[in-house]
């Protein structure tokens, strides 16, 4: 069995408050208050290491458009990205900081999923429900919290339904 060095955070209420914790201090210092939203402000360390993760995450998605494209990647599309890693940065501080776990599941094709509360057929809608379906396609990833962030670490509550188009 392999282990998941990161399992005593979903498990543990002393460690998931530690690295709920760690995370708002991280953000703060990154974002402090009355920092124009969307641009780093604070500390010396956590904000050169915070651009440097976004410029790196940025030319690998430059670098993967690049060599799948012979006309190269269109200037316009560089904001775009920069964009996106930006605003992916700032997501993933943000879902370090809650003490729920939040999570974002995409089936891939050829997976069954079941139709309902996690995930809803994008043809039929909900007459589907309660169906296995095998995925086609993957219009939305499913969007989904565990835990209240105080004493449960086990409920699973989908916050958005998967959206699928099956076989």
């Amino acid at each position: 069995m392999v282990e998941d060095d990161f399992d005593i955070f979903r498990t543990n209420l002393e460690a998931n408050r530690w690295r709920s914790s760690n995370f708002q201090f991280i953000f703060a210092a990154i974002f402090p208050k009355g920092a124009k939203k969307g641009q780093p402000a604070g500390g010396k360390v956590m904000v050169p290491l915070f651009n440097q993760n976004k410029d790196k995450v940025r030319n690998d998605i430059i670098g993967i458009l690049s060599g799948n494209s012979a006309a190269g990647v269109p200037e316009d599309l560089n904001e775009d990205i920069f964009q996106i890693v930006q605003l992916a940065g700032e997501l993933s501080l943000e879902f370090g900081c809650q003490r729920t776990l939040l999570g974002v599941e995409r089936p891939r094709r050829g997976d069954a999923v079941t139709i309902g509360q996690g995930y809803v057929d994008c043809q039929d809608g909900d007459s589907s429900r309660g169906k296995t379906e095998v995925v086609h396609l993957v219009v939305m990833p499913k969007f989904f919290r565990v835990g209240d962030g105080r004493s449960d670490l086990k409920m699973v509550k989908v916050i958005c339904p998967g959206e699928i188009y099956p076989q």
